[in-house]
């Protein structure tokens, strides 16, 4: 397997074959060599300490952990937040870890992060947060998860629009009716959208995602 290769075996069982494949991750990913090495330490275990730099990033502000829910390796993300990597790390986008997991549709990771405590309201550059995604890629189980862990459903992305505006675009009843009985807003307001982002929301039900 080359360094560049994003194929990782599903099969690995052992802690040195899971150390392997995760060095292989972060070679593909860019990492920082210091953070490599960091990771290497982060695989073995160390008896004491913790890793200086768990959160060194590659050249787009994303970290192990970041990387590892990218790929969707519960497994390796398991891992680091064992060890200790923070949750709430942004990227160069301003996302974090949660918000790359629920952009993917990997629900299973999504849980695991809010499981360990990741704060459901960190925004990207962009506005959008946590539950904003989830509306927007109609995931209403996982939007129903953030909201009972303190979701802000009245947040609003870069263009003013909140979870309702996604879920009447989206014509998704079960969103609709989330988000009317958990948000407890004064009635829909008008939004003018960019036209880039008026195409998108049009494109939004061929997005699906088979949840867990």
């Amino acid at each position: 397997m080359t360094a560049n290769s994003t194929a990782f075996s599903k099969t690995a069982s052992t802690p040195r074959q899971r150390g392997e494949e995760l060095r292989r991750l972060l070679s593909a990913s860019l990492l920082s060599t210091a953070a490599s090495g960091r990771i290497r330490q982060l695989i073995r275990k160390p008896r004491s300490g913790r890793p200086t730099d768990l959160e060194g990033k590659d050249r787009k502000g994303n970290t192990a952990l970041m990387l590892a829910v990218a790929r969707n390796r519960a497994d390796f993300t398991a891992d680091l937040i064992k060890q200790g990597a923070s949750l709430d790390a942004r990227n160069l986008k301003g996302e974090t870890a949660l918000l790359r997991a629920i952009d993917k549709g990997y629900t299973a990771l999504a849980d695991m992060l809010l499981a360990a405590g990741a704060n459901t309201n960190i925004a990207a550059t962009s506005g959008t947060t946590p539950l904003l995604m989830a509306a927007k890629r109609n995931l209403p189980a996982l939007a129903e998860k953030l909201l009972a862990a303190g979701a802000d459903c009245k947040a609003k992305d870069e263009n003013g629009a909140d979870v309702r505006h996604f879920s009447e675009a989206l014509e998704d009843k079960k969103l609709s009716k989330l988000f009317n009985r958990s948000c407890n807003c004064p009635p829909l307001p008008p939004i003018n959208f960019t036209a880039n982002t008026d195409r998108a929301i049009r494109a939004l039900p061929v997005v699906r995602f088979k949840t867990t």
